[in-house]
């Protein structure tokens, strides 16, 4: 399925910070302790924010539209039950239900024993990294 925004139902709480390299709308993300935004890169078993980077709609742009280092970032801090187009890392494999955790670069993946960061609502099988429908968790 083809996405025009990455908040698919609910709000979140929208923030905005400066890239530390090229983030993708969908990408999970997090600060770094320069108070900048990056791709998640914590281990599957840390907690993590529940943080997505969203189209800068304010300036026109879409899902396929990156941000690259040092441009503003638009995210969301999601609520469990909230539904978003989050990014699938690349060849994967995902079924409608199943658990997804962090790969720990920005991108879903099936859990194996990391924390769950939401279910697909989708299924998808992916040569490159795309979006997907995700639930919350």
């Amino acid at each position: 399925m083809a996405y025009r925004t990455i908040i698919l139902r609910g709000e979140g709480i929208r923030k905005e910070r400066v890239a530390a390299g090229t983030i993708q709308p969908g990408m999970l993300v997090e600060l770094t302790s320069a108070d900048k935004v990056q791709a998640q890169s914590n281990s599957t078993t840390t907690p993590v924010q529940k943080a997505v980077a969203v189209e800068d709609d304010m300036w026109g742009k879409g899902v396929s539209d990156n941000y690259s280092a040092d441009a503003l970032v638009q995210y969301n801090l999601m609520q469990t039950g909230e539904e978003v187009a989050a990014l699938i890392a690349a060849s994967q494999t995902i079924t409608i239900g199943m658990a997804l955790e962090s790969d720990g670069a920005g991108a879903l993946i099936p859990r194996s024993s990391g924390l769950v960061w939401g279910y697909a609502l989708e299924a998808k099988v992916t040569t490159t990294a795309d979006l997907a429908a995700v639930e919350v968790a």
